[in-house]
């Protein structure tokens, strides 16, 4: 049994910014990062690492120009000191041009060594001292021609790994995954048949994945659509260390996606894997990765699903199960028996990213995860869930130092 002691102090923090008003793509922009820079200069000794752009459009080429002036003025404004910056092509629920979520580090204690890398379809960081290394990175394939989801995600997990090998790191290092496919639902060609779009990227990512072992279990991850084509693929990982441990979680109301029946795995499947269970969604129902002093909690994208079949209800209903499966999955009672005691109180979340499939369901969500999570930050966007009966999924984070006792 491990036991440990939260404090309250975080080391990492997750900043929503959002535009005061609906405006211009770039009065919008200018107006986050208004409110970005007043939150930095007024934390001594907290540096940027990432920002996650979730953005409005309506096609491919709108989406690509947007991407090319965004770029092009955060380059100005950050210099040689860029943060990594994923563009997401996800329209905030607020019908905003653009939303940021904000991942920033508190350096005031740990001194930790932070480096940036960018190339044009990766960027990444590195955050290192004497006994911790983490790195976050970003793989993009998003071109007006593409050339198929499996294809498309299968040369974002080529740019991972390389990554990886340079940091003397595999696939199995991979603590937490976010996953971003163009019209998820959608079937398209593969060797001359049609397959979802989901499906083919959960082949790609098989393969790749099937290079490791997994000891200490899967990512936690979402799988998630995209408004347009292409692949967006992020990653956080770090190496094991003697002091490290790490937490895969098993939700009691949830089978383990990569344990799903040939039920969720269409006939023609067959056709690239060799045991029931080879090209099933590779990711455990959430991780926790404690490092000396610092714990993260990362809650994969949870959805209303019982068992391994899905809770075909109102929206309503489908968010309060979700919200019922996060709270089974991240409690006193379910870490207690992965072996991990917590003296006092649960880290409570530093924020919720949900992400709704109409629009028109804004407010009935925020409610219900306001009642479930009050004073919980929310991003809610709106995108395509893995399985077209599902309206609504929901991932969540938290972070503490914490003493081991």
């Amino acid at each position: 049994m491990i036991k440990i002691k939260p404090l309250n102090k975080a080391i990492k923090y997750i900043r929503i910014i959002k535009p005061k008003l609906q405006s211009n793509l770039l009065d919008e922009l200018n107006e986050c990062l208004r409110q970005l820079d007043s939150f930095i200069n007024l934390a001594e000794k907290t540096v940027l690492l990432k920002i996650s752009i979730f953005i409005k459009s309506k096609d491919i080429s709108e989406f690509n120009e947007k991407r090319n002036l965004l770029k092009a003025r955060l380059t100005e404004h950050f210099g040689s000191m860029s943060p990594v910056i994923s563009y997401i092509p996800e329209p905030s629920a607020d019908k905003f041009n653009l939303v940021f979520e904000s991942v920033l580090i508190d350096n005031s204690r740990s001194d930790y060594h932070i480096d940036f890398y960018h190339n044009p379809q990766t960027s990444y960081y590195i955050i290192a001292n004497d006994n911790f290394e983490e790195i976050h990175g970003v793989s993009t394939d998003i071109n007006i021609i593409g050339n198929g989801i499996y294809n498309q995600s299968s040369n974002c997990f080529n740019a991972i790994e390389d990554i990886l090998k340079e940091n003397g790191l595999t696939f199995s290092d991979i603590h937490r995954q976010w996953s971003y496919i163009g019209q998820i639902n959608d079937f398209t060609a593969m060797n001359g048949k049609e397959f979802e779009n989901y499906q083919q990227f959960n082949i790609s990512r098989a393969r790749y994945y099937s290079k490791c072992d997994w000891k200490n279990g899967f990512p936690a991850a979402t799988g998630i659509g995209a408004n347009i084509a292409g692949c967006t693929i992020e990653f956080t990982a770090s190496p094991f260390y003697p002091s490290t441990i790490v937490i895969p979680l098993h939700n009691p109301k949830q089978q383990d996606a990569h344990q799903y029946s040939e039920k969720y795995q269409p006939e023609e499947m067959t056709l690239f894997q060799n045991n029931n269970h080879e090209n099933t969604p590779k990711f455990e129902r959430g991780k926790i990765v404690i490092n000396n002093n610092s714990m993260d909690v990362y809650i994969s994208g949870t959805a209303a699903i019982l068992g391994e079949d899905s809770i075909n209800q109102t929206i309503t209903e489908q968010t309060e199960i979700t919200l019922q499966n996060i709270k089974a999955l991240y409690s006193i009672e379910n870490l207690l028996n992965h072996g991990l005691e917590i003296d006092g109180l649960l880290p409570e979340f530093s924020h919720l990213r949900v992400y709704i499939k109409k629009s028109d369901d804004y407010l009935i969500v925020k409610d219900i995860c306001n009642k479930f999570y009050p004073g919980i930050p929310l991003l809610i966007v709106v995108a395509d869930v893995c399985r077209k009966e599902l309206l609504v999924e929901i991932e969540a984070y938290a972070n503490r130092i914490i003493e081991r006792i």
